[in-house]
């Protein structure tokens, strides 16, 4: 038993850590987008989600969920598809992938700023920092749509299938703007 306890403890760092290699394969897959590569990035863009997965999983099963935790990894998140879209939309020109951004960014801010204005108020709201069902899958959404692009942009099967993929990761996109709107009133509707 005590062994058992010694071993959650001295793992009880490893969730955190994930959450900060996503945003450092952020880094480096944002640094490569904007050389030109393609299949690399995407492949790092594929391990940053699984570190997304496992950080989660690991801090629910290990019981070593902390404060710090709940805000780095939705912040990761962000940190992690803001500039992948942009980039997507920008530099490739994955056109009108720029209306379906504009709206998921401003969806993002918003629930940033209610949640950084709900944690600044803690004595007026009792509020927990944590993701809901819509917002899980609004992620899984972001996720598909994200791969959507990046296999565009990797297609060696011709302009047919990367502009398929292409509609198909901005139909995505604009389900998981949906998504995050009812994400947002599900938290402003009942807080935890």
């Amino acid at each position: 038993m005590e062994t058992q306890r010694i071993s959650k403890k001295r793992f009880s760092f490893l969730p955190n850590l994930l959450t900060e290699l996503r945003i450092v394969l952020t880094c480096i897959i944002i640094y490569l987008l904007c050389k030109n590569f393609t299949t690399l990035p995407f492949l790092l863009y594929l391990l940053a989600v699984v570190t997304d997965f496992f950080d989660g999983f690991i801090a629910r099963r290990q019981n070593s969920i902390s404060q710090l935790g709940k805000w780095l990894d939705p912040l990761a998140d962000k940190i992690l598809h803001i500039p992948i879209f942009l980039i997507f939309a920008f530099k490739f020109q994955i056109a009108p992938l720029w209306i379906a951004f504009g709206a998921m960014l401003t969806f993002a801010i918003i629930l940033l700023s209610l949640v950084i204005v709900v944690k600044i108020l803690p004595e007026k709201y009792s509020y927990e920092v944590g993701s809901n069902q819509y917002g899980k899958f609004k992620m899984a959404t972001e996720v598909a749509s994200a791969i959507c692009f990046f296999m565009a942009l990797t297609s060696t099967t011709g302009a047919f299938h990367a502009m398929f993929l292409v509609s198909l990761g901005i139909i995505l996109l604009i389900i998981s703007t949906c998504l995050a709107l009812l994400s947002i009133w599900g938290h402003i509707k009942s807080p935890k």
